[in-house]
């Protein structure tokens, strides 16, 4: 065995933790090394997001023990692991600057990573109903879906397809249909043939789809 090897099992044996998570039901991981939070700090300072979320998941590859398909985690696991990982490798606290809302003085905040969680909104669902018997499933979206959706042109049928990448199938009383059996063209004229209250509700999943609960204990230093 490598000293490479010796060395990840001996700090996994240590600090590995377990996470349930919503895609996958238990995570287990290492903490990252001085050369991921060097490979952080470079990605933060080229101001790219695609290297940014590039960079985000090899970090994770290379601390998460478990067996897990990263490219199919949801957004909001990757981010949960991630603040993990960053409470197990650096602290459990993280001091930023805040502006008052009031004076926009910048105030020394410090916040407890460790308290922020995955919250499930009680109205959350994955199926919109579009009638008695139609209706949508969706998946969550992925950081690769994330970062094909930061570089597509914002054009009048943006929200189409960012709706269309995010469904897993349509479905009605006869049959269920994936979403890569119908063009763009047609799917853009079915959700263009939608009444209101329906479109409001299948942009409202996409925004508001399970976000984290940003209420850490925090105190001023």
């Amino acid at each position: 065995m490598s000293k490479e090897k010796d060395f990840d099992k001996k700090w996994s044996t240590i600090l590995e933790q377990n996470n349930n998570l919503k895609s996958t039901p238990e995570v287990k991981f290492k903490p990252f090394l001085v050369k991921h939070e060097k490979a952080l700090l470079l990605a933060a300072e080229s101001e790219n997001q695609e290297v940014i979320i590039d960079t985000l998941k090899e970090i994770i590859k290379d601390c998460i023990i478990t067996e897990v398909v990263i490219d199919k985690l949801s957004t909001f696991d990757i981010e949960y692991i991630f603040i993990q990982l960053r409470c197990k490798s650096v602290g459990e606290k993280s001091t930023v600057l805040l502006d008052c809302k009031e004076c926009k003085h910048k105030n020394k905040i410090t916040i407890d990573l460790s308290t922020i969680k995955i919250e499930i909104p009680k109205d959350h669902t994955d199926t919109i109903q579009i009638d008695e018997t139609c209706g949508i499933k969706f998946k969550y979206p992925t950081i690769d879906m994330v970062k094909k959706f930061q570089s597509m042109e914002n054009t009048d049928n943006y929200m189409f397809d960012v709706i269309i990448d995010c469904m897993e199938f349509l479905y009605d009383s006869k049959e269920i249909i994936n979403p890569a059996d119908i063009s763009k063209k047609e799917w853009y004229e079915f959700f263009g043939n939608f009444i209101r209250p329906v479109s409001v509700r299948l942009i409202k999943y996409i925004v508001t789809t399970w976000r984290y609960q940003r209420q850490p204990k925090w105190s001023k230093n």
